[in-house]
């Protein structure tokens, strides 16, 4: 399978105001795109603390920002399967890649079983900036 790259076009000698309106644009760019997604999408810094949720995973659960910033989202795991971060962490701690399922709690509070995807952001000079992930509503579910 071949990947496509975007590789951004900076001109030459731009400018700062250039470069930061570029960057503006980019990060709108990116926003339209995962709001406009089906799939709840997440980033997380270097301590495993979300600091983004697309529109998708807040309209979800009903839930703002502020509400599930950090690590105020696991408020909306079910109790009984918080215990799948416990099987998750050692994936963090080696920075890999990892899938597990739970159940999420609706807006309308009614849990639902949900997929989900992590994988760890890599900058191009090789450090490490964190996790960035999506995760999908239940039709992979096998518990409840």
């Amino acid at each position: 399978m071949t990947r496509v790259q975007h590789k951004p076009v900076i001109p030459e000698n731009a400018s700062v105001e250039q470069l930061r309106g570029l960057l503006q644009e980019s990060e709108l760019r990116f926003s339209r795109l995962a709001d406009a997604s089906p799939v709840m999408i997440w980033m997380a810094d270097t301590d495993n603390l979300v600091y983004y949720f697309n529109k998708t995973w807040l309209d979800f659960t009903g839930k703002n920002f502020t509400e599930l910033a950090g690590t105020g989202w696991l408020k909306c795991v079910h109790a009984d399967d918080l215990k799948v971060f416990d099987q998750v962490e050692h994936k963090l701690r080696k920075r890999e890649s990892y899938s597990c399922e739970y159940r999420l709690c609706r807006a309308d509070g009614v849990y639902r079983s949900v997929f989900e995807i992590g994988t760890p952001r890599i900058l191009p000079d090789g450090v490490f900036a964190g996790y960035m992930g999506k995760t999908v509503r239940g039709f992979l579910s096998n518990i409840y």
